[in-house]
């Protein structure tokens, strides 16, 4: 995500991708929250959540003090905060690590419930019944379906209970 939407200079190690880009998903993060639809952010998406809503992003972990491996497919544990929406759907886990960049000042709208050892965000939650961002990728997670599969199904449900609660709002109008 490009820093100067927080007003700072792109760290080096940072590629952009085409503006319209950035624009695009943040214009989607904005308009689900608006409309309450259940949302899962996954890596740049959770990033993309917390810039959206007026955070700050950690553009290069390895340069933060204190912060450990962070990339090319490490796996550490998280700490998740009891009674999350995270917290209901997997009360702990192993996570990947594929990422250089993380949620650095947490949006106002948005609260970490997932950090690792270390104290990268692994995991925010915002408005609404489901709104969820992660910085692992779940879906490399094939051997623990705790943190995979669960956040996918949790999310499937979600939506299904959003269509279904739209369906029966429309008919009652």
């Amino acid at each position: 995500v490009d820093a100067s939407r927080w007003g700072d200079a792109n760290h080096p190690s940072v590629e952009l991708v085409p503006p319209e880009r950035d624009e695009y998903e943040i214009a989607i993060v904005r308009a689900a929250i608006d409309r309450g639809m259940p949302l899962l952010g996954v890596c740049r998406g959770s990033q993309i959540m917390n810039v959206a809503l007026g955070g700050t992003l950690e553009q290069h972990i390895p340069d933060v003090p204190g912060r450990g491996a962070h990339g090319a497919g490490a796996r550490h544990a998280i700490a998740i905060e009891p009674g999350s929406l995270l917290d209901r759907i997997a009360h702990a886990g192993v996570v990947n690590s594929y990422h250089h960049q993380a949620v650095g000042r947490t949006a106002v709208a948005l609260r970490i419930v997932a950090r690792s050892a270390d104290g990268v965000v692994e995991a925010v939650q915002g408005p609404g019944s489901f709104c969820l961002g992660v910085q692992w990728h779940p879906e490399r997670d094939g051997n623990d379906p705790t943190l995979g599969g669960s956040l996918f199904a949790a999310l499937v449900e979600a939506a299904r209970m959003n269509c279904t609660a739209g369906a029966a709002r429309t008919s009652n109008e």
